[in-house]
């Protein structure tokens, strides 16, 4: 599936679904302390943490690329938005409450993390060196 893409994008692939899965562990992780019955406002969630499910926190949306083919996630499970019933966004995006959210969301996340494990057998078949960045300590 990603045979096609140079190296150098495998690698940002890899370093940019790392801090994706972050980014919705945490976003989850708050939603799940919501109430299930609450209504699920981006701008609540915005409010709380500094991020949501829109593209500009997404550790690749945020760099303004084409979903379908320069989105690791879009080329397995085709883009975010519209009518896509593959790709889990949607759901988490129509969620009208927290409890549904979290849900949906989990479900995305597994996405993320199967499209990142595909790009890491790739890393390893191409033989590529694995490269983790480095977190800043405080």
């Amino acid at each position: 599936m990603f045979e096609n893409i140079n190296d150098e994008t495998l690698i940002e692939f890899d370093e940019g679904l790392e801090s994706t899965e972050e980014h919705w562990n945490r976003m989850i992780q708050w939603a799940e302390m919501q109430p299930e019955t609450e209504v699920a406002y981006i701008g609540v969630m915005k409010s709380a943490i500094r991020e949501a499910w829109q593209g500009e926190d997404c550790a690749i949306c945020g760099n303004d690329i084409d979903c379908n083919s320069e989105c690791p996630l879009g080329i397995v499970y085709h883009e975010c938005e519209g009518n896509n019933h593959v790709n889990r966004w949607g759901a988490v995006n129509r969620s009208l409450r927290w409890g549904a959210w979290a849900i949906a969301a989990r479900e995305f996340l597994e996405q993320i993390e199967e499209v990142h494990e595909r790009v890491a057998r790739e890393i390893i078949r191409r033989n590529l060196p694995i490269v983790k960045m480095e977190q800043e300590s405080d």
